[in-house]
């Protein structure tokens, strides 16, 4: 997924670099994973959620057929988009525009191309060269 950092928080306690990130389905905030991004740079990312999300509970289908990546004063960030695959395992990959986002999941799925909304305490980012 291309995003462009737009903040770079150190959390010195934890020994983690966070970031605020932007892309066209909107803004989001998770743990960086790589070399210290540089402040309104561009980058290409993996992103998966850190714990595993209950299906029906803290990810499940929605009506709404848009594209949102959101966060909210505690930093809970909402992902939603289209199911395009899962594992046997529990992993769902959700597509949000061009991009994938690796879900932690357990439960039992929707069907697949079904829009679902997630909401995760965390997110964690790996930048690669595109």
């Amino acid at each position: 997924m291309h995003i462009q950092v737009t903040d770079v928080l150190f959390d010195t306690e934890k020994q983690l670099v966070m970031v605020e990130f932007s892309t066209p389905f909107g803004v989001g905030v998770g743990e960086w994973r790589g070399e210290t991004p540089e402040r309104y740079s561009h980058y290409h990312v993996e992103m998966e959620t850190a714990a595993r999300l209950a299906w029906n509970k803290e990810i499940a289908l929605v009506d709404d057929e848009h594209f949102i990546i959101d966060y909210d004063l505690d930093q809970l960030v909402t992902l939603q988009g289209k199911l395009e695959s899962t594992e046997p395992d529990g992993v769902a990959y959700l597509l949000i525009g061009t991009g994938v986002v690796t879900v932690k999941t357990r439960g039992q799925p929707p069907p697949l191309d079904s829009f679902v909304r997630a909401h995760a305490d965390k997110i964690i980012l790996f930048p690669y060269d595109a």
